[in-house]
């Protein structure tokens, strides 16, 4: 295996600073995750029709969160262009997301390069998001009834 993706040496290169049992824990989650990619694309496959995977009566709330949150953190942006008038055969352009299905458009697209997002996550430094980005995040995130484990229907 390369040595980037040895297990040993995510580890310990997510595990760093080893400051806590949750860093471990996310370091952990992370490492499970690559082994389930599949599971990433088919959410991002799912048809929009299709009732959201979310459980009770919260609707579509949990995964408009989620996407939200992911794509101010990363900077995701949604595919094509949003000038519904483009001429046929001209280059498509992402654009920054500012409507509910444009967060979930941009989130899903991200989902369906699974080794890219999982990159995006171990990447990641808390120590390095600017504050204007947290300011976006925070209230959302505090929304724990959404956020939860328990919101989202298991594949």
């Amino acid at each position: 295996a390369c040595g980037h993706t040895d297990r040993n040496h995510l580890r310990q290169s997510l595990l760093c600073d080893r400051l806590s049992q949750p860093t471990a824990e996310m370091a952990e989650a992370l490492l499970a995750l690559q082994g389930q990619t599949v599971m990433l694309e088919r959410f991002a496959e799912r048809d929009p029709e299709d009732p959201p995977p979310t459980a009770g009566d919260l609707g579509s709330r949990p995964v408009l969160l989620l996407a939200m949150t992911y794509c101010i953190l990363f900077g995701y942006r949604c595919p094509g262009s949003q000038d519904s008038q483009q001429r046929p055969g001209a280059l498509s352009r992402t654009y920054d997301p500012v409507q509910p299905a444009d967060f979930v458009s941009a989130f899903n697209a991200a989902l369906r390069r699974p080794q890219d997002f999982l990159q995006d996550l171990m990447a990641l430094r808390a120590q390095a998001i600017p504050r204007d980005k947290l300011m976006r995040v925070v209230p959302l995130v505090q929304d724990t009834e959404c956020l939860g484990p328990q919101a989202f229907q298991g594949a």
